[in-house]
C-alpha cells in the first residue's frame, strides 16, 4: 500500500473512534436518545451519527429501543456493568 493511503486510512480510523466515543458519552450522558437529539449532543451531522450507531449496534454495544414510530439508542445492558 502506499504511504500516503496508509496515513489517510490511519487518520480515518482515530477520527471515526473519536466518533464512536462522542457517541457513547452522550448515551452514558443521557439515555436513551434518538439519531438526532445524539447528533446535535455529538456534534456530528445526522446522516454520519445514523452510520456509527449501526456500527455500535452490529457490535453490540447499544440497543435499539423502538416506540412507535420513534427510534431511541441507550447503551447495552452488559456494557453498563
Amino acid at each position: 500500500m502506499r504511504p500516503w493511503r496508509e496515513r489517510k486510512q490511519r487518520l480515518a480510523l482515530i477520527v471515526r473512534m473519536q466518533h464512536l466515543d462522542m457517541i457513547r458519552e452522550a448515551l452514558v450522558e443521557k439515555s436513551p436518545q434518538a439519531t438526532s437529539e445524539i447528533a446535535v449532543a455529538s456534534d456530528l451531522p445526522v446522516p454520519r451519527t445514523h452510520q456509527l450507531l449501526k456500527m455500535l449496534l452490529a457490535s453490540g454495544e447499544i440497543s435499539k429501543l423502538v416506540e412507535g414510530s420513534k427510534t431511541l439508542y441507550t447503551i447495552a445492558q452488559s456494557c453498563e456493568e
